[in-house]
C-alpha cells in the first residue's frame, strides 16, 4: 500500500530536491562548497537568514499561544458547537493567503480601518505606520498560520480522556492545579507538533514578508525567488 507513496515522493520530491542540493556542491571542477562560503561570507545573506529564523520563531510563538486557547475551547465544546467552531476555523483555508494578506494591508493602512478609527476616536492625530514593519508580519503570518495550529494541537486534545482532569479535582486538586499538572502535560505533543507545523510552513513563506513588511523584513525565500526568476541563478 505505501509503495505508491514512496515512489511518488521519490519522483516528485526527493529527486528534485536533491538535483538542486548537488548544484549547490558540485560544479564543472567537480566538489565545492564556494556556493557556501559565499553564502556565509555576505552579511546579506547573514542578515537574511536571521530576519527569516526571528520571524519564523515569533509567528510560532504567537501561533501556538493564541491557539492553544482556541483548541482547547473547541475540543470541549459539544458535537453541535464544534462543529460550528470548527467552520469558522476552516474558513480562513478557503480563501487563498494573497487575499488574506491584501485584507491585511486594507486594515492597516494609512487610511485603513484601524487608522481611520484610532483617527475618529481621538486617540491619535495622524495616521501611525502600521504596515511595512516586523508587527505588520508577525500578525499577518499568525493570522495565516494559527489555524494549522489549531487543528495539529485539537487532534491530540480530542485524545486526553476528559476524566483524568476531573479525577484530579476529586482528589482535591484545584481546576488551575488540574489543568496544569494532568491535562496540559497530556497535550505537549500536540503543542510541538503545532509548532514544527507551524515554524516551517513559516520559514518558506513568501506572500505575506513581500506585501507587509519592508527592506528589513526581507526573508531568505525572497531572495531564492530574486535569484532564480531574476538572475537566472539555480
Amino acid at each position: 500500500m505505501a509503495a505508491p507513496v514512496i515512489v511518488l515522493l521519490t519522483v516528485f520530491l526527493i529527486y528534485p530536491v536533491g538535483q538542486l542540493l548537488l548544484l549547490s556542491i558540485h560544479n564543472r571542477s567537480g566538489f565545492t562548497m564556494a556556493e557556501y562560503k559565499r553564502l556565509f561570507a555576505s552579511s546579506v545573506y547573514v542578515e537574511v537568514l536571521w530576519v527569516t529564523m526571528k520571524v519564523s520563531l515569533l509567528t510560532t510563538f504567537f501561533s501556538v499561544l493564541v491557539g492553544y486557547p482556541v483548541a482547547y475551547l473547541i475540543s470541549a465544546a459539544t458535537r453541535e458547537r464544534k462543529n460550528r467552531l470548527l467552520y469558522w476555523v476552516l474558513l480562513s483555508f478557503w480563501t487563498s493567503f494573497l487575499v488574506r494578506t491584501f485584507a491585511w494591508v486594507v486594515l492597516l493602512g494609512r487610511n485603513g480601518v484601524f487608522n481611520w478609527v484610532l483617527k475618529h476616536l481621538g486617540l491619535v492625530d495622524s495616521p501611525l505606520g502600521l504596515l511595512y514593519n516586523l508587527p505588520a508580519v508577525i500578525v499577518g503570518m499568525t493570522h495565516a498560520l494559527m489555524p494549522i495550529a489549531i487543528m495539529t494541537m485539537l487532534s491530540v486534545m480530542e485524545n486526553i480522556d476528559r476524566r483524568l482532569p476531573s479525577a484530579a479535582s476529586t482528589l482535591g486538586a484545584r481546576p488551575g492545579t488540574a489543568f496544569w499538572k494532568v491535562y496540559f502535560p497530556l497535550s505537549l505533543p500536540g503543542v510541538f507538533a503545532s509548532a514544527l507545523m507551524v515554524f516551517v510552513t513559516a520559514i518558506g513563506f513568501f506572500i505575506t514578508p513581500t506585501l507587509l513588511g519592508g527592506r528589513h523584513e526581507t526573508m531568505i525565500t525572497q531572495l531564492i525567488i530574486d535569484q532564480v526568476l531574476q538572475a537566472l541563478n539555480w
